[in-house]
């Protein structure tokens, strides 16, 4: 029996602002393909030099992604099933961006006007074509920073962005932790907002970043925002306002059901950065989240690593799921996604639903990328 079903069949009910949160049936998918769609690609393009940075628009009627790669911007233009690049970034003069690395951020607006968050500069930017306007810098104390990934990114609402920030798991103890920054475009006003769960400030989850990085999709219909972090097998709802209005329990079900941390204080005379890399590399967490609007549909992106049974001393095995639940926050199921398909390289959403590249497909020259595309329809297992 599942450890999550059995457990929920205690009787013990999850609640937050007094609202009971059901027992959930944890069940296994199988998401369908609808139908799959090929693009044509120039030499100038090649998905293994991607920095996976991909920055969606929040229309549902869009028909393009933006994806950085050494300081080129390019769309996929689904319509039309071509990449076209849009911008190439300076990296000096005036106008540039030095340093440029494939942990900064983006965020679209329109073809003229992009936010750039700059990881090292600890600085975010408003970018035109040939002009970069500082609009915000992080305290130059190490305690945060822009890392961002391809789901820890910023989103924008209209006006209003909202960019994930790293928390340095020891210089930002005893520190507001606040896991968003939140910013105005007509006012250029920012401000921190939403706090890191508490089992952040608890232990020592190991050095690396990404076990830290949060994910927020913007749910237009509600006016709400939902937040995942990877060790938490909650979903966080907030308002407009920023103001908590829930959390709801979606876990994974190959997820442990407490996650064990690196130490349970950090302690820089016996750190050992050997047995650092090797907790990261066996840990499991949640990546973040996949709005799908035109399906009504949320999809959690889960990192599963287990050692090799067969040999131990190989590399881990590591591979992906779905947990996916409707706009409500409903559990719908967890899809194991096939080894064709890598979500944390080649993954967006449109107007037709899920985009998953398929590796099995792509050709030598890497010329054409070939999706498959998922509009939410999934048969259970």
């Amino acid at each position: 029996m599942n450890k999550y079903f059995s457990f929920f069949l205690t009787g013990l009910l999850w609640s937050c602002n007094n609202q009971e949160i059901e027992p959930l049936n944890l069940k296994y998918i199988n998401l369908l393909p609808s139908h799959t769609i090929s693009i044509s690609c120039d030499s100038n393009f090649s998905i293994s030099n991607l920095n996976h940075q991909i920055s969606i628009s929040e229309n549902p009627d869009a028909a393009n992604i933006l994806i950085k790669t050494n300081g080129e911007v390019f769309r996929i233009e689904t319509r039309d099933k071509k990449v076209k690049k849009v911008l190439q970034i300076p990296k000096e003069g005036p106008g540039g961006l030095s340093g440029q690395s494939d942990q900064d951020g983006m965020i679209f607006f329109n073809d003229t006007l992009w936010g750039y968050t700059h990881s090292w500069k600890h600085k975010s930017y408003l970018l035109k074509p040939l002009d970069a306007k500082e609009v915000f810098s992080l305290p130059d104390d190490g305690t945060k920073a822009f890392i961002h990934t391809q789901f820890s990114h910023p989103i924008n609402n209209g006006q209003t962005i909202l960019i994930p920030i790293y928390n340095h798991p020891v210089k930002a103890k005893g520190t507001d932790t606040f896991s968003f920054l939140r910013g105005n475009l007509d006012t250029e006003k920012f401000e921190f907002v939403i706090p890191s769960p508490p089992l952040y400030s608890e232990a020592y989850w190991g050095g690396a970043p990404w076990q830290y990085l949060p994910s927020v999709v913007y749910l237009a219909s509600s006016k709400e925002y939902v937040v995942s972090f990877p060790l938490d097998h909650h979903l966080y709802v907030y308002d407009e306002a920023m103001k908590l209005k829930r959390k709801t329990l979606l876990p994974s079900q190959d997820l442990p059901e407490n996650f064990t941390p690196f130490q349970k204080e950090y302690n820089e005379n016996t750190f050992d950065y050997l047995k650092d890399r090797k907790y990261y590399g066996l840990l499991s967490y949640y990546f973040g989240l996949v709005h799908d609007p035109a399906n009504h549909r949320i999809y959690r992106v889960v990192r599963i690593v287990k050692p090799d049974p067969n040999n131990p001393n190989s590399d881990p095995i590591s591979s992906k799921n779905l947990v996916v639940c409707d706009e409500k926050l409903n559990y719908l199921g967890e899809w194991k996604i096939p080894p064709q398909y890598d979500p944390s390289a080649s993954l967006f959403v449109n107007k037709q639903g899920l985009w998953l590249l398929d590796d099995e497909k792509l050709n030598p020259e890497e010329t054409l990328l070939t999706f498959d595309i998922f509009d939410g329809k999934f048969k259970q297992k």
